[in-house]
């Protein structure tokens, strides 16, 4: 089976696809929710003037994993990251590139990044299951780069899915999803499903970082929420505020833009009420802003990724025709 190469080793198929994304982003045809409609469209649809990740592989020489992950960060970038990263994805990437281990590079980045990888953050003696579970997966990614080939011997889907279920509390159940979605992007499944399984560990990522930053927010707003019960002048104030303070720790983990519309409605009845919801406005665009930056890390970590593929050399190229 020939080797798939990206842009099947010829400048002029990245140069057609990079100009094609250029010119929608100058147009002002890149958009969100839809791929491709009327001569607009989503980053996959813009770059394909259609809707089918497998395509990629045809057309581009790129493997669909990598479409899927393309697609997945550009629906979660805001403005004005968004429109530029379907011509970044494509810039990146290298001309007769090899991008089989970008996919399995950027699962090791999710798990251990020093900052971002969700393994740091079960390190605690009661997170044992989701730590064995992780690093389980973790290893077995890190066989697939040092080998160059996908290793057969992958059986931790029910280890992550038992660890999945094991709800010790959001942050650790949030990165047991991440290992989960990992293991079955890995598994013996068919590729399109491994791609879809790629696409999901990385929205997954995101909800993990973000339920760990909402997990030390709500610690926060809650021992704010304490504060104001404690230098509220009457007991109502105080069971008032302490409240608060309890749908704030829920929120946190939850939807906190649905918490602070419930907590504007009731903003008029005392100044403690007003105040908290004002707070947790407050925590809510914080939390919009992280999940920004993790995509953005994501978004960079990939491009990082795809410019270090290696180029396969014409000799080797020429090598492989002959078998």
């Amino acid at each position: 089976m020939r080797q798939l190469l990206a842009y099947h080793n010829d400048p002029a198929i990245k140069a057609l696809y990079l100009a094609r994304v250029r010119a929608h982003r100058a147009a002002d045809q890149i958009v969100h929710g839809y791929y491709w409609e009327h001569g607009k469209g989503c980053a996959v649809g813009c770059t394909l003037h259609g809707n089918n990740h497998a395509a990629y592989e045809e057309e581009l020489g790129i493997p669909q994993v990598l479409a899927h992950l393309e697609d997945g960060i550009f629906e979660s970038l805001k403005a004005p990251y968004d429109v530029m990263w379907p011509e970044q994805f494509l810039d990146a990437i290298p001309v007769g590139a090899d991008l089989s281990l970008v996919w399995p590079q950027f699962a090791v980045s999710l798990l251990e990044d020093r900052a971002y990888g969700v393994l740091h953050d079960v390190q605690e003696a009661r997170f044992v299951t989701h730590r064995t579970a992780i690093e389980e997966v973790l290893h077995y990614y890190k066989a697939w780069v040092d080998m160059g080939t996908k290793p057969d011997d992958f059986d931790a889907v029910d280890v992550t899915y038992a660890a999945y279920g094991a709800v010790v509390d959001a942050p650790a159940h949030a990165a047991a999803a991440v290992a989960h979605a990992a293991a079955i992007a890995a598994s013996d499944v068919p590729d399109l499903v491994a791609a879809h399984a790629a696409g999901n560990l990385a929205h997954a990522h995101v909800v993990a970082v973000y339920a760990l930053h909402g997990a030390h927010a709500a610690e926060a707003a809650a021992r704010a929420a304490h504060a104001v019960a404690v230098h509220a002048s009457n007991a109502m104030r105080v069971a008032e505020a302490a409240d608060h303070a309890a749908h704030g720790v829920a929120a946190h983990a939850a939807d906190p833009a649905h918490v602070v519309a419930a907590h504007q409605q009731h903003g008029a009845r005392s100044p403690a009420a007003a105040r908290y919801a004002v707070a947790l406005a407050a925590y809510s665009a914080a939390s919009e802003s992280k999940i920004q930056e993790v995509r953005r890390w994501q978004a960079q970590t990939l491009l990082h990724l795809l410019r270090d593929a290696p180029v396969v050399a014409a000799h080797e190229l020429c090598a492989e025709d002959e078998l």
